[in-house]
């Protein structure tokens, strides 16, 4: 792995067109708003400052990949990095040895391939919005994590719920009977353009993953933007260091 990974263009196993859609309304998230940061590397950056033994490492528990990628996170300087391959979902977070030497410490979920299934693309076109007049009508607050999924953050919530309500509620249900153990999400471009969205969820059992690109057409808000997106479900058999 010298250069960044190229998402594997096979086919998976396909899963059926219409999401798992769980009634629980909980599982619907107010989405908060997304930050930008103008000055931070992108990730074809980042992955470029980890070193070749790094890579290999990483390469060789993924398997070929789906999606990826690599950020750099305060107050650490080096890049930490995602993987999700059809072997393993991959974590390479940045550390130092008990000699003070800086080292990469990879935590990963081991997939069965044969589990693997993704979505046809999930194209999402809700239309403008029209204006409401008079007061603003409350919203109800979300409920706290632990009774819906365990082991979601509020700010991993605010991230899902920026996603069409199906792909939210898909990435969730295999965690209603047991809680997510990692979590990571990365997206890059503009506030009105996503060119890349990712969000991981890994429990002791189940992966999920949404990735595709974000849309916000002239006169739309982020609760109209469109969406293209992919959804993959797979079964965990192995947690190391996770």
């Amino acid at each position: 792995m010298t250069s960044p990974p190229t998402p594997d263009p096979r086919r998976l196993p396909g899963i059926r067109k219409d999401l798992p859609a769980p009634t629980d309304s909980r599982l619907i998230h107010h989405a908060d708003q997304l930050d930008f940061d103008p000055t931070a590397p992108l990730r074809d950056a980042c992955w470029t400052m980890l070193s070749q033994q790094v890579k290999d490492r990483i390469g060789q528990r993924s398997g070929e990949i789906i999606e990826w990628w690599a950020c750099r996170r305060e107050p650490e300087t080096r890049p930490f990095a995602v993987v999700i391959g059809r072997k393993a979902v991959v974590f390479a977070h940045p550390r130092y040895s008990s000699e003070h030497r800086p080292v990469y410490e990879l935590k990963a979920a081991e997939l069965d391939p044969g589990s693997l299934q993704e979505s046809p693309v999930i194209e999402h076109r809700p239309p403008r919005r029209k204006a409401r007049r008079g007061p603003p009508v409350a919203q109800s607050p979300d409920p706290p994590a632990d009774t819906v999924v365990e082991g979601l953050d509020a700010a991993t919530r605010g991230v899902l719920g920026n996603l069409p309500p199906r792909v939210q509620k898909a990435m969730q249900a295999p965690f209603l009977a047991s809680r997510i153990r990692d979590h990571d999400c990365h997206y890059e471009g503009l506030e009105g353009r996503l060119d890349m969205f990712g969000i991981v969820l890994v429990g002791a059992r189940h992966m999920t993953l949404a990735r595709g690109t974000r849309l916000i057409p002239v006169g739309h808000d982020d609760a109209s933007a469109h969406w293209s997106l992919k959804f993959y479900l797979a079964s965990v058999i192995r947690l190391r260091g996770i």
